[in-house]
């Protein structure tokens, strides 16, 4: 599955860069239909699970992560999800 970061979702994002629910990443991913997710610098966990297993992002993901959080705003981007991530994160 294909994660679209917009635009939209880097301007808007870059504002809550401290919350993991409404960064840039955490935009696209409740667009694409993930609403229970907490978005770290480097991994996706859902935070309605107990056990709260996460996945791990890509590691340009993560490096744009780090790019946003020194408050620099990368060009929209993509990164792609495999299935065994979908349902874990589903």
């Amino acid at each position: 599955m294909k994660i679209e970061v917009t635009e939209r979702d880097i301007k808007l994002g870059m504002k809550t860069m401290v919350s993991n629910t409404k960064c840039p990443v955490a935009r696209a991913l409740h667009r694409a239909g993930f609403k229970n997710v907490l978005v770290g610098v480097s991994s996706v966990s859902r935070k309605d699970r107990p056990d709260r297993v996460a996945i791990r992002l890509p590691e340009h993901v993560s490096h744009l992560i780090h790019i946003m959080c020194g408050n620099n705003p990368p060009n929209p981007f993509s990164f792609n999800l495999t299935k065994r991530q979908v349902a874990t994160l589903s």
